[in-house]
């Protein structure tokens, strides 16, 4: 005799992936998990937008370098192809090759669509163009009583001329993505 079980809707599988590694993953390491599974024109349209100061961690400034040699050169990317490039390169010793395969096994095992690849790219330059922001306030109150009057004009000009180019990518992404303000 065979009974019928009634599954709960709480019981129910979700059909997200949910992340195994970090539960609240940041935007980096999604990204960097999306760009795992990503499809090459995708991954390398991200890697032509994305520079490495985009990214705050170091660790992940080395994946995502990693990453667009890479896709640049129309390799594969995957987890493990990574690791043994951190390998041969001698980046997986002690403290900081720890870090690494940290950085490399939060972002593969973070659930990242790769479909999303691009949401998580302007994610990034996104708080990286916000932290640009932070930065140039602080450098130009430090800066208004240490540079001589004839240099303050030029550094403002060139730093506004950098948060042009990095809105124009900021942008650029947004567009790609769906997400246009």
């Amino acid at each position: 005799m065979t009974s019928a079980v009634k599954v709960e809707p709480s019981a129910r599988v979700h059909s997200r992936v949910h992340p195994i590694g970090v539960q609240t993953p940041s935007s980096e390491v999604m990204l960097i998990g999306s760009l795992l599974y990503s499809n090459p024109s995708d991954r390398l349209s991200v890697v032509t937008f994305v520079t490495d100061d985009d990214l705050e961690n170091p660790y992940h400034r080395t994946v995502f370098g990693l990453i667009r040699e890479r896709a640049r050169g129309t390799r594969e990317v995957d987890a493990a192809l990574l690791a043994d490039d951190l390998m041969r390169c001698g980046k997986l010793a002690g403290e900081h090759g720890m870090r690494l395969s940290k950085c490399l096994t939060d972002a593969a095992t973070s659930a990242a669509a790769g479909e999303a690849v691009m949401s998580y790219a302007a994610a990034v330059v996104g708080e990286s163009y916000r932290r640009r922001y932070e930065q140039l306030g602080t450098a130009l109150t430090e800066l208004s009583s240490s540079l001589p009057e004839h240099e303050l004009l030029g550094y403002l000009v060139r730093a506004g001329s950098e948060c042009r180019e990095h809105s124009k990518r900021l942008t650029s992404l947004r567009e790609a993505s769906g997400a246009a303000a």
